[in-house]
């Protein structure tokens, strides 16, 4: 199933998430792990261009990354994460009892934030064409290590989600929070949206998000990329 829905990034609805409002309650995060649980099933292709030169990459999701996107590693207090990672999404998915104890950690205000935008996640990467080849050093302060940073800067607070190859050229999400205080698309190189495609692998289904290649080529450029 192909579908073609619009040659203009698509408006998502992305909720904002107030800093530290991650309340201990079983439906918010049930919702949470829902959201990034649907992404296990979702690929994303995109296509960037730079000075007549493209840059072609998709973004996949495992099991095993909540972990880091979650801020999980920050609750030093809780003994049971230091385990298998996928393991530790399945116990978190299935074990309501194992969710309230992550809830109760004295370090869970450390990673609200970033728990709470979960729920955000595939709106922001659907309706999202702000992107920037990352470079580290320009944020020494930082020790996030990425290829890729995207932006939203639509709404009243700046969502920044962070893109690193696992195996050139798939890219999983290393990090994804909000932050009001540091502006990380400063010194960054600016890269032109061409294309950005989203499939469903139990369904086959296809999404054209963005083309801009078709567009000028007067053809569809998929199949003449990936």
């Amino acid at each position: 199933i192909h579908i073609h829905v619009t040659q203009k990034i698509l408006c998502a609805h992305i909720k904002p998430c107030k800093k530290n409002s991650f309340l201990p309650k079983r439906a918010r995060m049930t919702n949470r792990l829902t959201a990034f649980n649907r992404l296990l099933g979702i690929n994303y292709e995109i296509v960037l261009g730079k000075k007549g030169k493209t840059t072609a990459f998709s973004i996949t999701f495992e099991k095993h990354e909540f972990y880091h996107i979650a801020g999980l590693q920050y609750l030093t207090d809780l003994r049971e994460l230091k385990t298998d990672r996928t393991l530790l999404f399945n116990r978190i998915l299935t074990d309501d009892a194992f969710r309230q104890k992550i809830l109760k950690s004295v370090f869970i205000s450390k990673i609200s934030d970033r728990i709470n935008q979960l729920i955000n996640l595939e709106a922001f990467i659907d309706s999202n064409d702000t992107i920037f080849k990352y470079n580290e050093y320009a944020h020494p302060f930082s020790k996030i290590q990425a290829d890729f940073l995207l932006m939203n800067k639509n709404i009243k607070f700046n969502l920044f989600l962070f893109l690193a190859y696992k195996q050139e050229p798939i890219c999983f999400c290393r990090s994804f929070f909000s932050d009001n205080r540091i502006d990380y698309s400063k010194n960054q190189i600016t890269m032109t949206l061409l294309y950005k495609k989203k499939s469903f692998t139990a369904t086959s289904k296809e999404i054209i998000l963005f083309d801009s290649i078709s567009q000028s080529k007067g053809s569809s450029a998929e199949n003449k990329i990936f």
